[in-house]
């Protein structure tokens, strides 16, 4: 397909590109029941792969597919196979990172023009999308104040005030999702990678309310670490969390009898590889920490199945 590759902007033959990278899929399938996946966008149809889009040439393929191929060897899949550990970064941490961001700003852009931002997060979105893609062009040294944030999560062990969804570990631990979260004081761009999440802030008012995820251009550590967060980040975590657990309740009732059979089925044959997995290890956080309410989110109605994702 021809037509001007969005990072370099220059004519060519475009490739066609994962929005969130293809081994983030791969790792959901292969550590669930069934390799299947529903979405909140067409939760009635059944998706193996996520968002493709033709948007680079193979020059700029090649460049951020290297910069993935270091994320997923290097931090996800030791992370999902053996939990979390110290990783010593370079600077193709936060060229990761910054794709990512970019990719999922571009995707809001062009998909709804960002239409519901006011005309001033709009400057600061299209200005961030600039200094990002100059960036990974390798135009300008560093993000500046569109900095990037990469957060692990490990599950939840406790309930505040009954106010976490009987879900959270199997959204902290499982989803795989692409948001644009705004406040008065804060706005970003949030792609949810199973235990991982990359942030990357468009206009951040106070920045010292995020302190522990911080990327550097040349090189860093992350690993086990202690996050603090905004009051408001946690509510929109929850929220997130319920909107995940939702999917589950739209299905219609043939969809849901197709999803009980092929999860009863998919425990039955792959027991030993579910053992110790991210799947079984959400599942039964939920169930220690909310008992039979765990079941009444992500469960299908008729049956003490989860459901597929």
């Amino acid at each position: 397909m021809e037509g001007t590759c969005r990072l370099c902007q220059r004519p060519a033959e475009l490739q066609e590109s994962h929005i969130i990278p293809s081994f983030v899929f791969k790792w959901l399938k292969d550590a669930s029941p069934t390799p299947f996946m529903r979405t909140s966008r067409e939760p009635n149809r059944r998706e193996q792969d996520g968002i493709k889009l033709h948007w680079l040439c193979r020059d700029c393929e090649q460049v951020l597919s290297a910069c993935e191929r270091q994320f997923a060897s290097t931090i996800f899949q030791p992370i999902t196979k053996n939990g979390s550990h110290r990783v010593v970064y370079s600077d193709w941490l936060l060229k990761f990172c910054v794709s990512i961001s970019w990719r999922a700003m571009l995707l809001a852009s062009e998909k709804t023009s960002l239409a519901d931002f006011s005309e001033a997060e709009r400057r600061t979105a299209d200005e961030a999308m600039h200094v990002w893609r100059e960036f990974l062009c390798a135009r300008v040294p560093h993000p500046g104040r569109f900095e990037q944030h990469l957060l692990e999560f490990d599950g939840i062990n406790f309930s505040s005030g009954g106010q976490l969804p009987p879900n959270i570990n199997r959204y902290a631990l499982r989803s795989i999702e692409l948001d644009i979260g705004r406040a008065d004081d804060v706005g970003f761009t949030y792609v949810k990678m199973g235990p991982l999440a990359v942030i990357g802030f468009f206009y951040l008012a106070k920045p010292r309310e995020w302190s522990g995820g911080k990327l550097h251009v040349g090189h860093g550590v992350v690993g086990p670490s202690r996050y603090t967060l905004p009051p408001s980040f946690y509510e929109y975590l929850i929220e997130r969390a319920r909107k995940y657990g939702a999917t589950m309740e739209s299905l219609s009732d043939r969809q849901r009898a197709a999803v009980e059979k092929a999860t009863a089925n998919g425990i039955a044959k792959n027991k030993e590889k579910l053992l110790g997995s991210h799947w079984m290890k959400a599942v039964q956080r939920d169930i220690e920490l909310f008992g039979d309410e765990a079941f009444k989110v992500g469960w299908s109605r008729r049956t003490d199945e989860p459901a597929e994702h």
